[in-house]
């Protein structure tokens, strides 16, 4: 048997001499478990969970842990996603769930859908049983990380924006785990900023951008599905658009829908191949994107990638413009607490006199969320 190290001296010699008196006894304690056991590896960890474990859990299993202060973020993402958080920081995590009846509030009963840790919120240290949240990307590879460490971001791609690297690691035949590392991060020598796990069976559903038709989403939720694509062809009047999470605008006379990847959040593109001129348009939630709008602003303007010839910004709202190669780029973000939609316009120079006027029109007319 072994006493605190904290009780006073005397009372360590006090148990001392009855463990002589009587250990001859009694059976010995059984020996505390190994370091090697997942158990002995949750000291820091918030109620003793595996981030893992949370995806076992509904909201009522949360709220009836930490209290039912939570605080859900406006709009509806990723579909029919609702995130949630406490604003107190007690937690280092967001939240979220299914909201498909577009409800606002969760019953309780709802299961989570994603979890992510936010290491500047606090410190746990386990995402699962064999899977360290400090760990490395070649941690990570000697644990049968079998996906590659990505460095390059696509500018539409919101779920990875900010990160210098990222992996999307389908970790079981049920839990997707993604870590992230930030500008400033090294995956080699530090662990990931942000850790996010997934439920597979859900991930088609959340992380691909909505395409049905304003019919099918419920009338009073001030949001319209993703419209049919414009008419294919050149020429033709503009087209009202209005997006998943509410931006507005009309698509210019002679661009014709793109297919654009799967991304977090909403994300429309479209092009006039007669100019080589591209427009897209995003919308997703700030939820744990690894930088404020104020950041990416600035991040922007010291970035030697692109040159940039103008720039704005106010409350609210910033646009950056210039050369990227023998393009121009204009790009215009508008943000509150906790949505963010961008119009990002890329064409070539020597079409600047026509496309100009196209950029003009569009902006003037755009409604964000």
């Amino acid at each position: 048997m072994r006493s605190p190290r904290c009780f006073p001296a005397i009372l360590l010699l006090l148990s001392l001499l009855l463990l002589g008196a009587c250990g001859q006894q009694e059976d010995p304690e059984p020996t505390p478990s190994s370091p090697s056991e997942p158990q002995a590896s949750l000291p820091d960890n918030p109620g003793g969970l595996y981030l893992t474990d949370f995806l076992d859990m509904t909201v009522a299993d949360v709220t009836d842990q930490w209290g039912e202060d939570i605080h859900y973020l406006d709009g509806w993402y990723w579909g029919a996603s609702k995130f949630f958080t406490y604003e107190d920081d007690r937690l280092p995590y967001n939240f979220s769930f299914l909201d498909s009846a577009r409800k606002g509030a969760a019953d309780g009963g709802e299961p989570l859908s994603t979890v992510t840790y936010l290491r500047q919120r606090g410190s746990i240290a386990m995402a699962a049983p064999d899977l360290p949240v400090d760990a490395t990307y070649e941690d990570l590879t000697s644990l049968g990380l079998t996906a590659p460490l990505e460095t390059e971001v696509s500018p539409y791609d919101e779920f990875h924006q900010g990160a210098s690297a990222y992996v999307d690691w389908d970790y079981s035949d049920e839990i997707s785990v993604t870590f992230l590392w930030l500008e400033g991060s090294d995956p080699h020598t530090d662990p990931a900023d942000t850790v996010t796990v997934l439920r597979l069976d859900l991930r088609q559903e959340i992380t691909q951008p909505s395409t049905g038709d304003a019919a099918d989403e419920p009338s009073d939720t001030g949001t319209t599905a993703v419209p049919d694509p414009v008419p294919d062809g050149i020429g033709g009047a503009p087209q009202g658009f209005t997006g998943v999470m509410g931006c507005r605008f009309f698509v210019p006379q002679g661009f014709t829908q793109d297919k654009a990847r799967p991304a977090v959040g909403y994300l429309y593109q479209f092009s006039n191949l007669d100019y080589g001129i591209t427009v897209s348009v995003s919308e997703c939630a700030l939820l744990a994107l690894p930088t404020t709008p104020e950041e990416e602003y600035f991040n922007a303007l010291a970035s030697s990638s692109a040159q940039v010839t103008y720039s704005f910004q106010e409350e609210g709202h910033y646009v950056l413009s210039g050369r990227s190669g023998t393009e121009i780029f204009y790009q215009a973000v508008y943000y509150d607490d906790v949505n963010r939609c961008e119009v990002y316009f890329r064409y070539p120079q020597e079409n600047s006199a026509a496309c100009d006027p196209i950029v003009e029109d569009f902006t003037a007319s755009f409604t964000p969320m």
